[in-house]
């Protein structure tokens, strides 16, 4: 007998399935230059295989991620997808950078390197409910069920490298596409920390 919890989770995954194959139906060619763009740029970096697969990294940030990833692709030939480089390429064209748009391009992106036969590796916190379902959508087009690997530091050092000034230099909080609502001469590591303590009830709930 199935849950009432697992239910739900059915209906959410379907709808978000459905909301992803309109949204992708509708995408302009400003969008689909970037996907062009950044799919150019990707491909040179891995190499094909039969059965591609979806690793999806989890973790705060200052944790390792993209550390792992970089060392998951080297052995692997796995492509990196950074969902920071998608928001920064967005910010450098001057377009929308609202969940849609980069949702958007994040999913065509990744799909048509699936398609192409390279593994994707998913370099961003992927830990919200909306995050998750990204992830088992996307591995829809991939061999076999999504691998999650989630990286946990020292929380001294971890501290050491957001407060170390060149670590978030260029990054998504420096260019306040993260809680931009603060004062401008705020730091960036008050973003990634404000972003940090959003995130660490999902990091709790996962765990459990």
């Amino acid at each position: 007998m199935f849950g009432v919890s697992w239910l739900l989770k059915r209906a959410s995954t379907r709808a978000f399935t459905n909301w992803m194959n309109e949204s992708l139906a509708l995408q302009g060619a400003a969008m689909e230059g970037v996907v062009q763009e950044l799919f150019s740029e990707l491909v040179v970096t891995g190499q094909r295989t039969k059965s591609p697969r979806v690793i999806a990294m989890m973790g705060l940030t200052g944790s390792g991620k993209t550390a792992v990833a970089r060392r998951v692709a080297k052995k692997g030939g796995g492509v990196i997808v950074s969902s920071d480089t998608i928001l920064l390429c967005l910010r450098a064209r001057g377009m929308s950078m609202d969940g849609e748009t980069r949702i958007g391009v994040h999913a065509r992106l990744a799909r048509f390197l699936l398609e192409e036969g390279f593994t994707v590796i998913l370099d961003g916190d992927y830990v919200t409910p909306e995050s998750l379902d990204f992830v088992e959508w996307i591995s829809g087009y991939s061999v076999g069920r999504p691998i999650y690997i989630r990286t946990v530091c020292d929380l001294v050092i971890q501290e050491m490298r957001i407060m170390a000034p060149a670590y978030l230099e260029g990054s998504i909080y420096a260019h306040r596409l993260v809680w931009n609502t603060l004062p401008s001469r705020a730091p960036p590591a008050l973003a990634c920390h404000l972003e940090m303590m959003r995130r660490i009830g999902f990091h709790y709930d996962f765990t459990r």
